[in-house]
């Protein structure tokens, strides 16, 4: 589909970088230039006020809080490490320093030169200022161009009800709108028609490849060592790349650098414990985090006591287990150094007299960070990153004995600028470098004696180069401006792939209290996720762009409102409308052969998609009573010419209807309440419309399956032959459920501890995981009748937690 805007990105792109360069050269328009018009105070001695934002009881910086200069409307916000820089006309000013959970701290000085102002925020502590608080915090939602995006607060996630007591940030990330949920319990999503590869999930910058525990049912990330979550499902800062769908950005909390501090919890299915050690008091700390689960230790337990049975079969063993560690170093005031890292591992062990088996996967990332402040007005961020996704199967059967694995591995390196040169212009550029190692698929398999022996392996490369510039320019008090460009590149073999993708946003205010908004954005993505299943397993396998497959890429419009209600407290209505076109779309062709194919890209069909709707979030974040409701309407098809005959086709997460509420009462200091319920169209899948019953038919007894010289299935009379009807033209049906949680706080003598109770699927309602169909067979074995019958995976769940901290 040809988009009428395609000429967007040359005109406009280059208007767009002379003016970044206007503005980093120093290069003025004119006398005051910065300044939105005539309503801002004359031009004169401008100055310079920064510094450092950080939580006063544990040190670390904090990201995302509002400056506000009174008595004029001159602000600014703190980037992701804590710091900020205004310049504003030298006088006397009130400094407003605001945050969601914190008290609003007040400056007044008189600036008439430049002046480090480094502020300790205090968490809140009386309801009335934290009305002011918030009030003050949700101002920016209107200020901001920034749309289709999404922050969640970790305390808030630890109050919601969770599957077995486990708290994923995953699970919660599918009750925001525009973003659906997988397959029944499992941590997958999938944002505004996009496949589950189209997301980038990051964990301090490091990708993370497979950010699941179990095979989807539990996510990778520990709550307790999680600072914040951020998730863009449109308008993509220019800093971002790619994928082509959201970015899921998790922080990881630096470690108390003023006392030492433990964190833990002890669930049905695991236990958790994090601690924060401080090495040098208000320089430096320490973060260290585990989890495991032990249900390993229960099912040992139980084959241990069921061996002597002669027909018993030994259940197989699984665990699972995840390390977190933070370190940070202030060097000066100027300089910073981080080191974090993370490993993740699973396992699933079977062991019979004739037979083993042995399928784990790991993820590993380590990232070292360096902070450095040139000046009182730029900011560099310099990211080296290892990241490491690998599983391997080993099975051993009589006399063979086989290993399958798989992996991708990616150095990285990236510096990322900051330029505020006026509180009218906030500036981003940067670059970044990734070089990936594949290894799709490596099979071994051999005998004992060595007699059979049989391998294949297949290591491919690619590098992907990224640079941007952006800037945030606020023309007046009521218009503002978000524009960038990044320019992409992918070298596989001799071929080079490479795109521009340039992002527009923009904001217009016609009230102090609502806001309309508008957003473009182009991404390309490089990289791609080969699965044959509707849930991602750690089977799935990353592949690179290559001579035959190119990059995916879309193209994304929006708009829409934001509007805080004036006459209900704290409470934020958005709406969005988008349309998203996305471009050489990948799917398996049918009968594809996946594992242990060196030629896995000669499997692939290729063909587009489009997908649109319309997104409402109402949502109170402070008070006794909080919460959201979030609802999608939304349609999302595909188009490829060798499937379903080359007609257009719903999408398996092409989902009419998709509601989620979440609910939270603070009934008392010690009681809190929690409630979410969900309610969503059925998958759409693919079903026979008739079968044929071949029988009766002389010297065929089974069902035989051969290929002819083309390498098509051939297959034998005496089968029952389904034909099929349109791909994805059947629906499962509709999936809801409520689920209910109470947090009790204890007062011990040290520290602070909870109880968490939780029901998940409080009406035990029979949701679908999947279909089959079973065949009905009389006395002579022919089959009489075929039934379709649902599975559904977990029915109501309730599970215990307890939390402490001290």
């Amino acid at each position: 589909m040809k988009l009428p805007f395609s000429f967007l990105p040359l005109k406009l792109c280059n208007l767009l970088i002379y003016r970044c360069i206007l503005i980093v050269c120093g290069i003025t328009l004119g006398e005051a230039w910065w300044l939105p018009m005539s309503k801002r105070i004359y031009a004169q001695k401008n100055v310079t006020i920064s510094g450092y934002i950080r939580d006063s009881l544990s040190g670390e910086n904090l990201s995302g809080v509002v400056i506000q200069a009174r008595p004029t409307p001159l602000g600014a916000i703190s980037n992701n490490y804590g710091y900020y820089s205004l310049t504003i006309p030298a006088g006397n000013y009130e400094l407003h320093y605001s945050s969601l959970g914190y008290r609003l701290t007040k400056i007044t000085a008189t600036i008439n030169k430049d002046t480090v102002i480094n502020v300790h925020l205090v968490e809140e502590a009386q309801e009335l200022e934290t009305i002011v608080i918030e009030e003050e915090k949700i101002t920016d939602i209107v200020n901001t161009t920034q749309m289709s995006v999404n922050t969640l607060q970790i305390e808030t996630i630890k109050q919601l009800p969770a599957i077995f007591g486990e708290v994923d940030v995953l699970k919660v990330v599918q009750l925001l709108p525009g973003i659906k949920a997988g397959t029944e319990g499992t941590s997958g999503f999938f944002v505004r028609g996009g496949s589950n590869d189209q997301n980038l999930i990051l964990l301090d910058d490091a990708v993370v490849y497979n950010a699941a525990h179990m095979g989807g049912l539990f996510s990778v990330f520990n709550s307790d060592a999680v600072k914040g979550i951020k998730i863009y499902r449109g308008d993509f800062p220019a800093n971002y790349g790619g994928r082509l769908s959201s970015v899921l950005d998790v922080q990881m909390k630096e470690g108390n650098n003023r006392k030492l501090k433990a964190t833990g919890g002890i669930g049905l299915i695991s236990s958790r414990i994090t601690l924060e050690v401080p090495v040098q008091k208000n320089r430096s700390s320490l973060l260290l985090a585990g989890r495991r689960t032990y249900v390993d230790l229960f099912t040992r337990l139980i084959n241990a006591a069921n061996e002597s049975k002669p027909n018993y079969t030994p259940l197989p063993n699984y665990y699972f287990y995840d390390l977190n560690l933070k370190a940070n170093y202030q060097i000066s005031d100027r300089d910073r150094v981080y080191l974090s890292g993370f490993f993740s591992s699973d396992a699933i062990t079977l062991s019979l007299n004739f037979f083993s088996f042995d399928f784990s996967w790991q993820n590993t990332t380590t990232a070292i960070r360096w902070n450095h402040l040139f000046n009182r007005k730029l900011f560099l961020n310099t990211t080296a990153i290892f990241s490491n996704y690998i599983y391997s199967i080993n099975n051993e059967f009589a006399d063979l004995k086989g290993q399958l694995n798989s992996k991708i591995n990616d150095w990285v390196l990236k510096l990322d600028f900051e330029y505020f040169p006026s509180p009218a212009h906030t500036i981003r550029l940067g670059a970044n470098y990734i070089y990936h190692t594949f290894n799709p698929s490596s099979f071994n398999a051999q005998s004992r004696d060595q007699s059979v022996r049989f391998e294949a392996n297949r290591r491919l490369y690619g590098t992907e180069l990224a640079t941007y510039i952006a800037d945030d320019w606020e023309l007046s008090e009521r218009f503002r401006l978000n524009y960038g460009l990044r320019f992409s590149g992918f070298v596989a073999r001799e071929k080079f792939y490479s795109g521009a993708e340039p992002r527009l946003a923009l904001r217009y205010k016609l009230s102090d209290s609502i806001a309309i908004k508008a957003s473009y954005a182009r991404m390309y993505q490089y990289i791609h996720l080969a699965s044959s299943s509707t849930i991602s397993l750690p089977t799935d396998v990353w592949y690179p762009s290559t001579n035959r497959l190119g990059p995916q890429s879309s193209d994304q419009i929006a708009c829409g409102f934001s509007w805080v209600v004036p006459f209900i407290s704290n409470l934020v209505i958005t709406n969005e409308l988008y349309y998203k076109w996305l471009h050489n779309q990948i799917e398996f062709r049918e009968n594809a052969i996946i594992f242990a194919n060196p030629r896995l890209d000669e499997e692939f069909v290729f063909g587009k998609g489009y997908s649109y709707g319309n997104e409402l979030l109402i949502e109170k974040k402070e008070g006794k009573f909080t919460g959201w409701l979030a609802y999608t309407l939304s349609w999302t098809n595909r188009l490829f010419t060798e499937l379903n005959k080359g007609r257009p086709f719903p999408y398996r997460y092409d989902r009419r209807h998709d509601l989620s509420i979440v609910l939270g009462y603070q009934v008392s200091k010690r009681l809190n309440l929690s409630a979410t319920f969900t309610f969503r169209t059925g998958e759409a899948i693919t079903l026979p419309k008739s079968r044929f019953f071949l029988r009766d038919i002389q010297g065929v007894r089974n069902v035989v399956f051969t290929r002819d010289s083309t390498g098509r299935f051939i297959i034998d009379p005496g089968v029952i032959i389904p034909e099929y009807q349109e791909r994805n033209s059947f629906r499962l049906p509709v999936y809801h459920r409520l689920d209910l949680s109470a947090t009790w706080k204890f007062k011990p003598k040290k520290g602070e501890s909870d109880i968490n109770i939780s029901i998940y699927n409080v009406y035990n309602r029979a949701n679908p995981f999947f279909l089959y169909f079973d065949e009905d067979r009389n006395a002579q074995r022919i089959t009489t009748s075929i039934t379709g019958r649902i599975i559904a995976l977990f029915p109501i769940i309730p599970s215990i937690t307890y939390n402490f901290k001290f």
